[in-house]
């Protein structure tokens, strides 16, 4: 199964065999007002994880505004980015964005070397194309949300029983022949006493208070659960 990346550098080097573009590159939005290229094939000008800024850019403009862009010919361009592609000898491109519920979350950018070196339907191809994706990448991270919130238990944040199950058989199988590993079991004593004198908010409390101290105390790639009631492991 591939990951998020991994289909998003698929989806890069498919785009510049479809439309026989001389370069292709696919940029997110990083959430600190700057776009990043996480994928590209072809001239890389602008190199693979390069930051680029939304303003004074032509992706930062179509992140903005959320449409499509065709620029004919660069050497006419005072976008930063164009300018950078104009000296890879990139003359035209085009840069559609990554929209889904109606925000856009990245941008997909073809270019070529010759001046004017797209058609209208290259640009109605791209737009359908794009739309796809868009969407495919959102199923992908609402199937890792969906995944995420199976596997957590939702008072503390800690693995539930079944995801610590599959998880630690994976990491033992791993780790067994290189470091060994290790279980340790807690069980909370008199919690329910806990409840009875101060209420289940209180209980809750202590519950979320005793697994923050296991995060604070393991190490960052220690599994941490609750098995259940006030049984951690």
């Amino acid at each position: 199964v591939q990951t998020p990346l991994e289909v998003i550098k698929t989806v890069a080097h498919w785009f510049y065999k479809i439309f026989e573009a001389d370069r292709a590159s696919i940029t997110l939005f990083n959430g600190n007002g700057k776009l990043r290229i996480i994928a590209i094939e072809g001239i890389d000008i602008i190199q693979l994880g390069v930051e680029l800024p939304i303003a004074g850019t032509m992706i930062g403009r179509v992140f903005t505004n959320g449409k499509t862009e065709y620029c004919k010919d660069l050497t006419q361009s005072e976008d930063a980015d164009c300018k950078m592609l104009l000296s890879g000898n990139i003359h035209s491109c085009i840069d559609v964005p990554l929209i889904k519920n109606e925000s856009c979350f990245g941008t997909i950018n073809v270019g070529r070397l010759n001046i004017d070196g797209f058609t209208e339907q290259d640009i109605v191809r791209l737009e359908s194309v794009a739309y796809l994706i868009s969407t495919l990448l959102y199923i992908d991270n609402l199937t890792d949300k969906l995944r995420i919130i199976a596997d957590t238990d939702s008072l503390t944040g800690a693995l539930n029983r079944r995801a610590f199950m599959r998880q630690f058989a994976k990491t033992s199988l791993e780790q067994r022949r290189s470091r060994g590993v290790g279980i340790a079991l807690f069980d909370l004593d008199h919690f329910k006493k806990v409840n009875d004198s101060y209420g289940h908010d209180a209980g809750d409390q202590v519950l979320v208070h005793f697994c923050n101290m296991l995060r604070n105390i393991c190490r960052t790639d220690d599994l941490i659960s609750r098995f259940g009631g006030e049984e951690f492991c």
